[in-house]
């Protein structure tokens, strides 16, 4: 159990790091780094710490829509920053 509150801790601070960064900065590059850090993270608690305890497809699912919705979220903020220097 204190294996995954260090793990939470720690992927938490690179999360918010990254997402500054990527605000102040507009890099594409912090968004794909924190999308893969994540679903590293995600991998590893559910196809290896979570197999057996939660259903096979939530598993499956769960690191892939965490990935999917961080590079959602960087399409959108470029999109918006597109549209707000191009009236």
């Amino acid at each position: 159990m204190a294996w995954r509150s260090i793990v939470g801790v720690i992927a938490g601070f690179v999360l918010w790091w990254v997402l500054f960064s990527t605000v102040i900065a507009r890099n594409r590059i912090s968004a794909l780094i924190v999308a893969a850090l994540l679903l590293l993270y995600a991998g590893v608690e559910h196809y290896i710490l979570l197999w057996d305890k939660l259903p096979a497809w939530y598993n499956l699912i769960v690191p892939l829509v965490i990935a999917g919705s961080v590079w959602l979220g960087g399409r959108i903020y470029r999109v918006a920053a597109r549209e707000e220097r191009n009236p």
